[in-house]
């Protein structure tokens, strides 16, 4: 096991940040029309407990805080409604990262 601390979020979160941010730089030249548009929804975290999604959400969102890139939490046992609501949001370009 790895202790806490060593890194492990960031390992999978920085590459797949990188590549969004590329993937939006191209979208942004070749779509000069609609410039900063962007696919909904662009990474997908799945998380085996709630802490551990609350914490990918919190370093994710410290990571893209400089890019414009939105993260959102979607967990179970909560309002249903206000998740769907999120989920929604989400898929409509609104985050690019979804932690569930």
């Amino acid at each position: 096991k790895a202790k806490t601390g060593t890194g492990k979020t960031l390992a999978f979160l920085v590459p797949s940040i990188e590549v969004l941010i590329q993937e939006r730089a191209k979208v942004a030249l070749a779509n000069r029309a609609r410039p900063g548009s962007c696919p909904p929804a662009r990474i997908l975290v799945l998380s085996p407990t709630r802490e551990l999604a609350q914490q990918i959400v919190k370093e994710a969102t410290a990571l893209c805080a400089f890019h414009n890139i939105g993260c959102v939490l979607l967990v179970g046992g909560t309002n249903m409604n206000s998740e769907a609501n999120r989920l929604k949001r989400a898929c409509e370009g609104h985050s690019d990262i979804i932690v569930a």
